[in-house]
C-alpha cells in the first residue's frame, strides 16, 4: 500500500466532528499522566500502577515513548521489574545519554557564538528543558537557535568551523546537520505570514545578556512562555500536538512565576487569548495539583474535544490531521504546490536577507529551488504526496475542521 493511499480516508478519526464534550480519554493516556504528575509533585505512584503486568507495563511505556516522556519512568522502581524491563532500562540510558549529549553540543555552540560574535538567543526545548525537575525529562529533537540574518555568512564559518555541514533554508531557519545533531539556526521566530509575527520582530531589543555574556541573550520568561504558545499552535493546525506540549505550557505557566498581565495583554495583541486560555486550562486540568485546581479551574469548562484531539496522535499529532488541516489552506492540488513553492515575498525575505525589493523575487524562487532540489529532496516527494492526498478531502470535513479551529479561537490562523 503507497504512502498516499493510507492517509486518504477522510473519516479516519471518527471523533472528529461537532462534539464539544465528552470523556474519551484511554487508560493508559491517563496513567501516562498520572506518572508525569506524581514526578512534578514529588508523589508516589498510585499501587494500581505499581502493581501492574508487564503487558500493562509495556503498554504504557509504549505510549509514553510515541509521546517523547518515557524519562518520567526513571524514578519508579517497578518499571525495573518484569518482563520489559531490560528494553526500559536500555531506553532510559538512551535518553539520559542524548541529553548529555545534546547539553554538551549546547554549550559549545553558544561559546564559539560568543567568541566570533555572533548574536544569537537558545529557543525552544534548549530553555524550556532548564525548567524541569531534571533536564533529561525534556526530550529534544532538533536544536533551535535564533540569530540575526545578516551575519549569515559569518553563522556558516562559525558552523563548519564547529564541524556542522549546510543544509539548506527554510522560510524560518537555516539547516546545519553534524552526525545526528541537526542544528536549526532562525532568522525569525514566526513565518511572515504569521499573526503574531508583528510581536515577535522586535524581540532583540526585548531580550537581555546571558549571564557572563555579551552576544548570548535570553527572551524574558513571559515572551519565552508567549512563543511556546504560538509555536504550539503553528503544531496545532499544521497536524496536531502531542501530550509533552501541553506540558510544557504546565511547567511554564505553574511551576514558574509569570507576569499575569503581561501574558494576557501579549495573547490579545496576538488574537490568540482564547485558544491561550484553553490551552492553560487543559494543561491545568491534565498536571495541575488538587489545590491548583480548585483555585484556579473554571467550573463547568469543557475541554473534551480539545482533549481528545491532543491525546489521538503523537508528540507533533498525526499524519491524517496533517492531511486533513493542509487541506484547509488550499482548493486543490495546483493551488497548494504553487503557493507551496512559490512563497509570496514577505516569506522569501525571510529565506533569503538580501532579498531587499520585489524585483529580485524570481531570482529568489529559482535559488529556493534549486536549495530544495540539492538539500531538501524529501520535501518534494512530502509536496507531491499532499497534493495528491488533497484531492480526497471531501468539502463536509473540510468544513468540519475550520468550525472545530474556529471554536477554539484559531479561526484566523487558517
Amino acid at each position: 500500500m503507497s504512502r498516499s493511499s493510507r492517509v486518504i480516508p477522510a473519516l479516519s478519526i471518527r471523533w472528529f466532528g461537532e462534539r464539544v464534550n465528552g470523556d474519551k480519554m484511554k487508560q493508559v493516556q491517563k496513567d501516562l499522566m498520572t506518572v508525569i504528575k506524581c514526578v512534578l509533585h514529588h508523589d508516589g505512584l498510585p499501587e494500581r500502577i505499581n502493581r501492574m503486568s508487564s503487558g500493562e507495563k509495556s503498554e504504557l511505556l509504549n505510549y509514553a515513548g510515541k509521546q517523547n516522556l518515557l524519562p518520567f519512568f526513571q524514578y519508579f522502581d517497578s518499571f525495573f521489574e518484569g518482563g520489559q524491563a531490560e528494553a526500559f532500562r536500555n531506553s532510559i540510558f538512551s535518553c539520559v545519554y542524548m541529553d548529555a549529549v545534546l547539553s554538551e553540543e549546547v554549550h559549545g555552540l553558544l561559546d564559539q557564538f560568543e567568541a566570533d560574535g555572533i548574536g544569537c538567543v537558545p529557543l525552544k526545548g534548549i530553555q524550556t528543558k532548564a525548567l524541569y525537575p531534571s533536564t533529561e525529562l525534556r526530550t529534544m529533537g532538533d536544536l533551535d537557535i535564533l540569530y540575526q540574518g545578516r551575519q549569515s555568512k559569518k553563522l556558516r564559518e562559525t558552523m563548519e568551523k564547529m564541524g556542522y555541514e549546510w543544509h539548506g533554508e527554510a522560510a524560518k531557519h537555516d539547516h546545519y546537520q553534524k552526525g545526528p545533531i541537526i542544528v536549526e539556526m532562525h532568522k525569525d521566530l514566526l513565518p511572515a505570514e504569521s499573526h503574531a509575527y508583528g510581536y515577535f520582530k522586535d524581540i532583540w531589543e526585548r531580550t537581555k545578556k546571558a549571564d557572563g555574556k555579551t552576544y548570548v541573550r535570553q527572551m524574558k520568561p513571559e515572551d519565552h512562555y508567549m512563543y511556546t504558545v504560538c509555536h504550539l499552535i503553528e503544531h496545532f493546525i499544521r497536524g496536531g500536538i502531542g501530550i509533552r506540549m501541553v506540558l510544557d505550557i504546565y511547567v511554564l505557566f505553574y511551576l514558574h512565576d509569570l507576569d499575569q498581565g503581561y501574558i494576557r495583554d501579549a495573547a490579545e495583541q496576538m488574537g490568540i487569548a482564547d485558544f491561550e486560555d484553553s490551552i492553560r486550562m487543559l494543561a491545568l486540568s491534565w498536571f495541575g495539583t488538587k489545590e491548583q485546581i480548585e483555585k484556579e479551574l473554571r467550573p463547568g469548562l469543557q475541554l473534551g474535544e480539545l482533549e481528545e484531539y491532543i491525546v489521538s496522535g503523537g508528540v507533533f499529532g498525526s499524519e491524517e490531521n496533517a492531511v486533513q488541516n493542509g487541506a484547509l489552506h488550499t482548493s486543490g492540488s495546483i493551488r497548494y504546490m504553487t503557493r507551496t513553492v512559490f512563497l509570496p515575498y514577505a516569506s522569501m525575505k525571510t529565506v533569503f536577507p538580501w532579498l531587499k525589493t520585489p524585483f529580485l523575487l524570481p531570482a529568489a524562487w529559482i535559488l529556493r529551488i534549486w536549495n530544495v532540489v540539492t538539500k531538501r529532496k524529501e520535501n518534494i516527494r512530502l509536496l507531491f504526496h499532499n497534493a495528491e492526498a488533497y484531492r480526497h478531502i471531501e468539502a463536509s470535513e473540510k468544513d468540519k475542521r475550520r468550525r472545530f479551529f474556529e471554536r477554539w479561537g484559531l479561526g484566523n490562523t487558517l
